[in-house]
This record gives structure tokens, C-alpha cells and sequence, in this order.
């Protein structure tokens, strides 16, 4: 900005700022979708909870809890996520001691959740166990241990769930390890943010130390652990959580040496069991598209899903505040050009901007500043992260309180109009309540004009070293706090919001590499993938194809390695892939085409959809084409690990399949850095095989049929009677 014009950042502007924070504005303290907070709240997309004895339903879904108020059988259809009960384990000064059984209840809680609680002793020592069964089956539990009189040391104190994963089978582990205090980004968070393919017979113990989100499952089911804080905790550091994949046996070891315990100490976790819910009809017929402007066009016989990104709305300079879009009259009018396709409009509920300063050609500044909405920011901060830039205004700055004042006096695209610069101010924050009010009422002004849905850009709490938030552990260290129930109460409000309006809307998550099931339960879709950003790799991975043609092989390895992260079924989510072919300078490579197509070969075997940006698009579009030739609605998917109707004579060449009627589509990928000749199995009655991306015919020979792929390329073939 013009320097002459502009003074240094005053007290009298602060003292200016307190007093506007006296005007509250319309969106402070709403009410909007808090009825997802009482227990009577219902969700269309989670079947209702059902109390009977000791055990609580939710359509597929349900857990039975034993005397002490611990799980002692969780399942998901007819699946047993639990191979037994959970064992909680005390040692006292002296031995390992048994519990005596004292009070237990578990009780329907208004509409549509639970109540558990037990109360029990052992040793000196008084346990309470609550648990609280959420409309979307996430059980927030809480345990208290409390000396009955004076000091009680003890030796040993955790939690063992005995996760039901066969020793000699398969089975699948994410987590997220604490880190230190710097930003979430590149390769040292990326070593943090862990999914495992654990192969059978592999019995290497899984100690990450303190993580606040924890996985554990199969490609059916799974469970999911969320956690706030390490508060309470004095474990052998490095040992907090550990899984055994050849007992099943995940602990969290709370207290792990001698400890004087003289007053109560709680524990406090979330616990939700995956699949988090059943997918929704027809899915695998949604071909996403994104808008980027307001005059964008689009092809309504390839796309009908859109993601709406912030380019297509905010005020330039605008950054993070869906509440200053810039209009939304011609918004709405795009929205019901887009008639029949679901929308989601981008939010970040980790980003918000309070303050926008924009500088015409002339000189005039003019400021768009929520003061009410600084306060909350400057209380709320999460630390490490951007903490509100000041800004260098002068004396006759004109300030807006909202955007209808701004536009009532600028009309409408001011700034476009008059080559405007900007500047603006914002912040990093935890969205507390008062804050989320914020985002809800922008979000019921989208679902308003008829933008209804949400993609989320992250659901996983980012740690919080903030002074208000951090806490010290018992060895002198600076910890953060992680909080799941305040992005909980956001995204249950915010879900309310677009349920009400339209109940097949679509709430769309992007988290990538690890996510919690806790808030994922509260979302319809998962984009994940943005975790093979090149920067976040080492050298050797990341550069080993130079021109991208191989990124994807050389950053996978082996296929079965993505299971975790871009299998749907154990999560009960669709995933919609959001592609990574760029090099190091964030660029998409050159002739992308073969980058996006070794990127196909390995994920088209995961029953994914796809989110068409940085790669070769048109790649992407032919799948389209073909997938809508084939009719995607009604089929049935195989992968290639439980595939035994086609079979291969490579172990390197994958083949899935989808089934509808009597007809198939298959892929097979060739999997290898050289390209090969191969033959397929075909079951009986079989005569007719097309390879639908070059549209010819191939014979059929003895129940067989050959082709040949480049490496890491891909086929699709037709097959039928």
C-alpha cells in the first residue's frame, strides 16, 4: 500500500477495535443447529440409538458393555470388532488386584443417546466409568480414579482392548503421533501421519508414543481412538499406545510406573467404531467436478457433483470468511444453474480472516473489519500458526462493519473494477463456540441460495501449543492439547444446518494420510491423497522418476500399502481422490498423462471416485466416459485381494472387478517397472471381452484371454455371456 497514506498500526486503532467489538453482529450467539447438540437430535445418515440391557444399537451397529462400564462386544453387521471384552488392568504397590463389582447402569438419554456408568473400587482406589453414545455412535468415555482415603501408589494402570485381528491374517493401523511445536507440514509431520499394512505372521510391535487419533481394523471394520491430551498420563515415554498384532491386543498404558496418586485423575477419550456409517445408494455414480468461478461451464452429461472453491466467492484479499463473499445474488443465480447436482462450499475449520484492507488506484483505503470476530480470535489462537498480521492503516481509512455495508456504499466488485491491492488479517484458531457461530450462520447463508453442502478442507484438530490450551507434563514439558469436542460441536451443528435444508446433500471432508473417525462420522464423503504432495517425501522417493511418469510407483511401493487410507469399506465413506502429480515446483509435470495413469493403475483397484485437479484431467474424464457407459448405479465391487473369479498368471498384474447382472467391468493394472504380456482366467460360459478405453474386441481362447500394458498402465475390459 502506498506508504504515504498509511501510519503505523495505533493504540487509538485498538482502543477503536474494542470499542466496535460493543456492536454485536447478527451472526454472535445463533442458535443454528444446536439442536445437534441435545441427546433428542435424529440424523438422517445414522440409524437411531436403541438401549436394551446392557447393550446399545445403531442400525448395523452395537456394543455391549460389561460391569465396570467397558466395552465387552462391539460389531458392524456380522463382524466382531472385539475378539473379547476390554481388560482394564491395576497393579497397586504390591500386585495386580482384582475389581469387586459395584453399581452399573446403562440408560436411553432423551431421544437419541445413551448413558453408561459404573462405579466400582479396588485397593484403596474408587473407579467411575462413564460413557456417553453420541447420535453418530462415537462414545465419548471418561474415567475417574480417585484415592478412597489419603495416598494410594500405584504401579499400573491401563486399558486393553483386544482388537479382532487374526495373528496369520491381514490387518490395517493408522495413527497420528504427537509432534512438536511448528507448523503440521512436510517431511517430519508426514512421518508422523502413519497407515500400516501389517501382512500376517508379521508380529513387530506398533509403539508410536502419544497419538491423539489411533486406528486399528480390517478392510471391513475397525476401531477408532481419539484423544485431547496426554493430561493425567505417567507412562514409560515412547509406550503410551502399543498395538501387538500377534494378541490383537491394543493398550493404552496410562500409568506405566510407581505413582503416588493422592487426589481423582481422569481419562478421557473418544471411541467410535468403523464402518461409521452405510454408504449412501448409488455412489459409485457420482463424478465430481469443481467450480472455480462464477462463469465456469461444465459438461452435465460427465459431472454431477461439485465442489465449490473459495475462488468461485470471496472478496478478493478475502481469504478465510465465508460471511464477506463477494455476491451472493449472482451466487445463487450459479447455484440454480447447477440445479441437480449436490454443492459444497469450501470452509476451513481451522482458518478465519477478521479484517481486510483494500487500496484503490486513487489511494482510498477501504477496511472490512469484524471487531467482535478479533476478540474471539485473539482468545482463541492456536499456536503454532498465523496470529492476526497487523496492519498499517491511515487516519481516513473508510471501515465496514459487515459486507452489506460495503457494498451499499462500493456496490458490488469494487475492487476488481478499480485494480485494487489488499491486505489482510488472519488468524490461526480453535473453533470454540463462540467462533463457530461464525462459521454455522455463513454456512446457512450458503444453504440459503441454494448452496447446500460443505467440503471441508480438514477435520483433524491441529495441536494447540497456545498458552491457553498447552499444558505441562509431569517431566517438565511444554504439551499440547488437541480439541476433538469443540470441532465435534462445529461439525454436528454445521451438519444439522445442511440435513434440515436437503437430507441427501453432501457433507465432503478433505483430511489426508490419517483421519478421525470421530468427525468423519460427521461427514458423507472423504477426499484423501493430498499426503503424496512432493515436498512431503524424501529425496530418494520423491525424485526418483523425474519427468512423474512413475511419482505414484515410486512413492506407493507395494499396492497393498494403500489399503488403510483409500479402501472405503472399513470406513463406510465414499473416498474421492484427490490427485498429486506435481514435482518440485509445485507444478503439475509436463505430459502428465502418464503420471496420472500409473496414479489410476493403482487406485481405480480401491473403488475410488476422483477430484479431476493436478494431474492430466482428461484421464480422468475417460474414466467417466466409461463408467457412466457401463452404468455405475446397482453394481457390486470385488478387489483384487478377494478376487477368484478372474485370475491372473502374474503375481505383478492386479485385476478387480465390478459385477452387474450378468455382465463385468474389469481392471487389470500392470504393477511393474517393465511392461508385460499376460492371461486371464475367465470363469465358464464366458465369450465376450472388450477393452472399453480402445474399443476392440479380444478373442477368447481355451477360457482365456491375453493382452499386454506398459508399466504401471491399466486396462478396462468388458466382459459378458
Amino acid at each position: 500500500m502506498n506508504s504515504k497514506r498509511f501510519l503505523i498500526f495505533s493504540c487509538a486503532f485498538f482502543f477503536g477495535f474494542a470499542a466496535g467489538a460493543d456492536d454485536k453482529p447478527e451472526w454472535a450467539e445463533n442458535s443454528l443447529g444446536k439442536e445437534a447438540l441435545t441427546p433428542d437430535y435424529i440424523d438422517p445418515g445414522h440409524a437411531p440409538i436403541q438401549v436394551s440391557g446392557d447393550t446399545v444399537t445403531s442400525g448395523f451397529k452395537k456394543m455391549a458393555l460389561d460391569k465396570f462400564g467397558l466395552p465387552k462386544m462391539s460389531s458392524w453387521k456380522e463382524f466382531r470388532i472385539l475378539q473379547y471384552p476390554v481388560r482394564l488392568v491395576f497393579e497397586d504397590d504390591r500386585a495386580q488386584v482384582r475389581f469387586r463389582e459395584g453399581k452399573f447402569s446403562l440408560e436411553k438419554v432423551g431421544k437419541n443417546a445413551a448413558r453408561g456408568h459404573a462405579v466400582f473400587e479396588a485397593a484403596g482406589m474408587r473407579f467411575e466409568v462413564t460413557s456417553r453414545f453420541d447420535f453418530d455412535f462415537t462414545i465419548r468415555y471418561k474415567m475417574t480414579v480417585s484415592p478412597l482415603k489419603g495416598t494410594v501408589t500405584v504401579k499400573k494402570l491401563s486399558l486393553v482392548f483386544p482388537m479382532n485381528t487374526p495373528h496369520d491374517e491381514e490387518k490395517l493401523v493408522m495413527y497420528y503421533a504427537e509432534g512438536p511445536d511448528r507448523p503440521e507440514s512436510g517431511l517430519e509431520a508426514q512421518k508422523r501421519r502413519v497407515h500400516l499394512t501389517i501382512k500376517g505372521g508379521d508380529y513387530r510391535a506398533v509403539e508410536p508414543g502419544f497419538c491423539s487419533l489411533f486406528w486399528i481394523g480390517t478392510t471391513y471394520y475397525g476401531m477408532s481412538w481419539n484423544f485431547e491430551s496426554a493430561k493425567n498420563w505417567f507412562p514409560v515415554k515412547g509406550s503410551e499406545m502399543t498395538y501387538d498384532p500377534g494378541t490383537g491386543n491394543f493398550t493404552l498404558n496410562l500409568i506405566q510406573k510407581s505413582t503416588p496418586v493422592s487426589k481423582p485423575l481422569s481419562y478421557e477419550f473418544f471411541l467410535t467404531p468403523t464402518p461409521v456409517k452405510t454408504m449412501p445408494e448409488n455412489w459409485r455414480t457420482w463424478n465430481y467436478a469443481w467450480r472455480g468461478t462464477p462463469t465456469q461451464t461444465f459438461d452435465r452429461t460427465l459431472f454431477n457433483q461439485l465442489i465449490y472453491w473459495s475462488s468461485t466467492f470471496r472478496i478478493d484479499g478475502g481469504d478465510f470468511n465465508n460471511l464477506w463473499a463477494r455476491d451472493m445474488e449472482q451466487l445463487k443465480e450459479v447455484a440454480a444453474s447447477d440445479k441437480g447436482m449436490h454443492k459444497a462450499a469450501y470452509f476451513i475449520p481451522q482458518l478465519i480472516t477478521s479484517q481486510i484492507a483494500q487500496e484503490d488506484e486513487d489511494g482510498n483505503v477501504f477496511v472490512l473489519r469484524d471487531s467482535w470476530l478479533e476478540e474471539f480470535c485473539r482468545k482463541y489462537h492456536r499456536a503454532p500458526g498465523m496470529k492476526g498480521k497487523k496492519l498499517d492503516l491511515p487516519e481516513d481509512a473508510v471501515i465496514f462493519k459487515t459486507m452489506a455495508e460495503h457494498q451499499q456504499k462500493l456496490g458490488k466488485n469494487y475492487f476488481r473494477k478499480h485494480k485494487c491491492t489488499a491486505q489482510s488479517t488472519t488468524w490461526d484458531v480453535v473453533f470454540a463456540p463462540p467462533i463457530a457461530d461464525h462459521m454455522v450462520y455463513a454456512l446457512n447463508e450458503f444453504v440459503k441460495i441454494g448452496v447446500g453442502g460443505i467440503y471441508y478442507d480438514g477435520i483433524n484438530p491441529q495441536q494447540n501449543y497456545s498458552d491457553w490450551a498447552a499444558w505441562t507434563d509431569p517431566d517438565g514439558v511444554k504439551r499440547p492439547y488437541f480439541h476433538f469436542e469443540w470441532q465435534r460441536e462445529l461439525l454436528k451443528r454445521m451438519r444439522a444446518v445442511v440435513k434440515k435444508a436437503d437430507p441427501d446433500e453432501v457433507i465432503v471432508a478433505h483430511q489426508s494420510g490419517t483421519r478421525p473417525a470421530s468427525t468423519l462420522s460427521l461427514c458423507d464423503a472423504i477426499i484423501p491423497g493430498e499426503t503424496f504432495f512432493y515436498w512431503y517425501h524424501e529425496p530418494e522417493k520423491r525424485d526418483a522418476s523425474q519427468n512423474g511418469d512413475f511419482y505414484y510407483a515410486h512413492i506407493v511401493g507395494d499396492i497393498d500399502n494403500l489399503k488403510g487410507e483409500f479402501f472405503y469399506r472399513q470406513w463406510g465413506v465414499p473416498h474421492i481422490l484427490l490427485p498429486e502429480i506435481r514435482g518440485r515446483n509445485g507444478r503439475v509435470f509436463p505430459n502428465a498423462a502418464r503420471g496420472t495413469r500409473t496414479m489410476l493403475a493403482h487406485t481405480l483397484h480401491f473403488d475410488m471416485l476422483y477430484f479431476p485437479t493436478m494431474c492430466d484431467v482428461n484421464e480422468i474424464y475417460k474414466i467417466y466416459r466409461i463408467r457412466n457407459e457401463f452404468g455405475m448405479a446397482g453394481v457390486e465391487f470385488v478387489p483384487y485381494w478377494e478376487n477368484k473369479r478372474f485370475r491372473t498368471d502374474n503375481k505383478n498384474i492386479k485385476a478387480s472387478f465390478y459385477k452387474k447382472g450378468s455382465r463385468c467391468m474389469l481392471i487389470v493394472s500392470n504393477l511393474q517397472f517393465s511392461d508385460a504380456e499376460f492371461k486371464i482366467t475367465l470363469p465358464k460360459g464366458i465369450s465376450k471381452v472388450r477393452e472399453m478405453q480402445r474399443k476392440a474386441m479380444l478373442p477368447v481362447k481355451d477360457g482365456k484371454f491375453g493382452d499386454k500394458l506398459l508399466a504401471y498402465d491399466f486396462a478396462i475390459y468388458e466382459i459378458g455371456e
